[in-house]
């Protein structure tokens, strides 16, 4: 198992999802850097939305293995 760098987790890409939303709320922003961060913050939203539902499937998956059988 690889080990993700701090740039890796989903909290450092939530948190860039951020600031790259409140970039783009600036009215100030030249439209070039606008368009890249525009797709920077798909990329990380994408991004961010696959770990949550992966992390959500991985929580099924563990509370189902905890039921007895009988409840399944």
């Amino acid at each position: 198992m690889t080990q993700a760098t701090p740039r890796d987790t989903f909290e450092a890409r939530a948190t860039r999802l951020k600031e790259v939303v409140a970039a783009l709320e600036k009215p100030d922003v030249p439209l070039e850097e606008a368009v890249a961060l525009y797709k920077e913050g798909l990329t990380l939203a994408r991004d961010c939305r696959q770990r949550l539902e992966q992390a959500r499937h991985e929580v099924e998956l563990l509370t189902r293995e905890g039921q007895p059988e009988a409840a399944q």
